[in-house]
């Protein structure tokens, strides 16, 4: 029965790898019809200046850099106070414990 299912797998997953191998092929046939593919895909295409800078705005550092901290400290909150993990209880000298080690 053990082999059976196994066998059973293996077919399933080689049949869904080739298809997926055929979509890909078909997916860059596609690619190789369009006409400004190429020009796009090329080493010398630079886009408008203009356009870059509407679609494409500066935004400021500390967007990410708060989200980066936002998501450790609720990820740290969670473990400390929800989960109550051991590994959670941390300050300011498990911090420099660590740093010596």
């Amino acid at each position: 029965m053990y082999k059976n299912i196994v066998f059973v797998l293996i077919i399933l997953l080689s049949v869904s790898f080739v298809a997926a191998q055929e979509t890909d092929s078909l997916a860059q046939v596609k690619y190789s019809q369009k006409s400004n593919y190429d020009y796009y895909r090329s080493a010398t295409y630079t886009p408008d200046p203009e356009l870059v800078k509407k679609y494409n705005p500066r935004k400021p550092i500390w967007i990410p850099l708060l989200e980066s901290v936002g998501q450790n400290v609720v990820t740290w909150a969670f473990n400390r106070y929800i989960s109550d993990a051991p590994h959670a209880y941390i300050s300011i000298e498990t911090i420099k414990d660590h740093f010596k080690q």
